[in-house]
This record gives C-alpha cells, structure tokens and sequence, in this order.
C-alpha cells in the first residue's frame, strides 16, 4: 500500500508548500481569500499598449460584449491571444502591467479585474 501523498499548493511566485490542514490534518480547500479587488478598462488603439499598473495575484481581462472588432493580448513583443467581443481571459500574474493589448481595427474597450 503506497503512502499518503501531502497534499501541496503553489505561491504565486512558483514555491511549493504543504497545503494549510485543519487539526485534523484535513487540508482546507480555499487557502485565503482576496484582501483587495480593483477593476477598470482600457480603450484600446491599433497600437499596442501595455496595461496599467495595478499588482496582484490573479488577472482577469474580457473584451467589452459591445465590442465590434476582435482585440489580441500578449507580451510587449507580441499579442498572439485573441479575444472575441465578450470573450474572457483568467491569467496568474503579478501585475497587469505585465500585458499588452491591441485592437484589429477602431476602438474596441478591454475591461479588467485583479485580485490580490
């Protein structure tokens, strides 16, 4: 019979740890939960931008659903992803300002959410 494994999570800057357990060595199943939210958009050009600086823990970007035009996001020497009118992104990042984004045509919205 093999041993039981510890269960283990990973920091947001890629540690390894033994998960938090209860008394009863029970791991709990939600480690913490946000201290802070910020949200925001981001009207967007044909040029690449880099988003604001916001830190956090986990991103969340989505092209506006009222959006007419498909925006792609990446990194300052690329934005390969592309977003779809109302289509969402969840990214582990630390900070936003870490992506950039740019419209196919006009000015399409991008709006986002980070959770620290």
């Amino acid at each position: 019979m093999a041993a039981a494994q510890t269960p283990m999570y990973q920091t947001p800057s890629g540690i390894l740890l033994p998960a938090p357990a209860d008394a009863s060595g029970n791991p709990y199943t939600k480690l913490a939960g946000s201290s802070a939210l910020y949200a925001g958009t981001e009207t967007l050009s044909t040029t690449a931008v880099q988003m604001p600086a916001q830190g956090g823990t986990e991103i969340l970007i989505q092209s506006a659903p009222t959006n007419t035009v498909n925006i792609s996001v990446g990194s300052a020497t690329s934005q390969s992803i592309v977003l779809v009118p109302g289509q969402s992104l969840t990214l582990s990042l630390s900070n936003l300002n870490l992506l950039y984004a740019v419209a196919a045509s006009g000015t399409p919205v991008l709006d986002w959410m980070v959770r620290s």
